[in-house]
């Protein structure tokens, strides 16, 4: 395999003699072939044969396009590059389907880690045909976390919008909601309002950013720059989106500084929401606002969601986290406050929560840097006990966030009720395991096995890492333990 392996050296992107095209198509195609060489190992030896045959062609193929790689026919790269294609495409035939499927995942991976920006960006400006479309949006996301941590400022185009171009609502959105005798979580963090751009005038949602003085003279040229990045990651105009359901992040179109409130806002149009109705009628509901809305202990109005409305929601939340984590972004801020329902009236929310959108990208960070404001007082209850500790903040922390939300979804009662209901457990990480042991397993009755044990993975992460991981990726055990089980949640 060595002499293939050295014929993709000369022929693949360097950015230097070869930055061509058809070099980047040929880069996409040598990381599928790293890939599959990775797996070969558990193939049994009665394939000899095969690999053998399949390598060869692999090899005639890499040679014959060192000769015809300088041709400037279209066609003839097209035919080269087919002709390579073909060739890997039948050494993963040899695999089974399964199998080739979770190596199509790890290609995905392997291309979006590589750690060079100019071969990031090179990858997403080229002319791609359709088999590399999902690859090349996901290096687009990967591309916009990175250029953060560099310090590179994408075209040099600031999103920065003028603050007289937002009206702010006057009421809070919990004092809009008009619910008596329920105590409602007032979320200061985000509010809604009006915003006339290019197109005119449309309701928006804003979330505010807070940041202390230090902030503007130590690091806020860093700050701004981080907004900037972090518009543009949410900007599908700028930022195609893989395995982000449309529907489950709001679209952002830039921020104003509120320089007096030491807070910049992120704006986010409702126009996009098609299946909610009006957008000039919309109330904010957070997720669990809307759980005690309409628990039955405590509201005449107990109408949950349908059980497959929360299936899908609790799928495609996992689907979220999971492409902006191989974007190398990680949220950090995901609570059932982030998770927001837009609806007409307080009778009708729960018929909603199927179209519930995840926000609270405003203390999201990526992966490479080091920026943080530290855990906020209002959502502690979310934040992993090593986080809690002031360990530095990992996807596994975003995992442990998320299996709380799933939980609160599958028992329909806000964590922070439970949290009330054990005063007498003192240290977050006590809590952690009285969760697993006595509320988790509750899930199986009302959940289904597969909900419960992807809740338990999330909660338990770290250790089922040790234990499981054996090599693999981390987005690999995550997508295995908890979107895929997920997936198949239904009711």
């Amino acid at each position: 395999m060595d002499d293939v392996d050295n014929l993709y050296a000369g022929l693949s992107f360097n950015g230097e003699d070869r930055k061509g095209n058809i070099h980047i198509l040929i880069l996409l195609e040598q990381k599928r072939y790293v890939v599959w060489k990775s797996a070969i190992e558990h193939l049994s030896s009665a394939l000899d044969n095969r690999l053998h045959s399949g390598l060869g062609s692999l090899r005639d193929a890499l040679i014959s396009a060192g000769a015809s790689i300088s041709s400037p026919e279209p066609s003839e790269l097209n035919r080269l590059l087919g002709t390579l294609c073909t060739a890997i495409d039948s050494l993963y035939g040899m695999l089974h389907p399964k199998e080739s499927e979770r190596l199509e995942f790890q290609w995905n991976q392997e291309v979006c880690e590589m750690q060079d920006v100019e071969t990031l960006a090179a990858i997403r400006a080229a002319s791609k045909p359709q088999r590399y479309k999902s690859v090349g949006v996901k290096v687009a996301m990967r591309y916009m976390a990175r250029v953060i941590s560099q310090s590179i400022r994408i075209g040099g185009r600031s999103r920065y919008i003028d603050a007289g171009c937002v009206d702010i609502d006057q009421k809070s959105p919990k004092a809009s909601l008009d619910v008596s005798g329920i105590s409602l979580i007032e979320d200061r963090s985000r509010t809604m309002g009006h915003y006339t751009g290019p197109d005119g005038k449309v309701r928006v949602l804003i979330e505010w950013k807070e940041y202390d003085v230090r902030w503007q003279e130590d690091h806020g040229t860093q700050l701004k720059e981080t907004m900037d990045t972090l518009v543009n990651l949410l900007d599908p105009e700028v930022t195609p989106r893989e395995g982000v359901n449309k529907e489950r992040v709001l679209n952002c179109v830039g921020y104003f500084h509120q320089q007096h409130n030491h807070r910049f806002g992120f704006v986010y149009p409702l126009d996009s929401l098609g299946t909610v109705g009006d957008a000039m009628s919309m109330r904010l509901y957070s997720c669990n606002n809307v759980i005690r809305m309409t628990m039955p202990d405590t509201s005449t109005q107990s109408m949950r969601p349908d059980l497959g409305d929360i299936f899908q929601l609790a799928k495609d939340l996992a689907s979220c986290l999971l492409a902006f984590h191989i974007a190398g972004w990680f949220h950090k801020n995901i609570s059932s406050h982030s998770v927001l329902v837009f609806a007409p009236t307080a009778e009708s929310v729960h018929k909603h929560v199927a179209s519930a959108v995840l926000a609270g990208f405003n203390d999201s960070r990526p992966e490479a840097s080091g920026v943080t404001l530290g855990p906020r007082q209002e959502l502690k209850h979310y934040y992993h006990p090593l986080y809690h500790a002031g360990k530095e903040f990992t996807q596994i922390f975003d995992y442990y966030s998320l299996g709380l939300v799933l939980l609160e979804l599958g028992l329909w009662c806000p964590i922070s009720v439970l949290r009330e209901d054990h005063a007498e457990i003192k240290t977050q990480e006590n809590f952690r395991q009285k969760l697993l042991k006595s509320y988790v397993p509750q899930l199986g009755e009302k959940m289904g096995a597969l909900y419960r044990d992807a809740v338990k993975f999330c909660l338990n992460a770290e250790e089922q890492v040790k234990k499981e991981q054996k090599g693999r990726g981390m987005h690999d055990l995550f997508k295995e333990k908890v979107e895929e089980p997920l997936c198949l949640c239904s009711a």
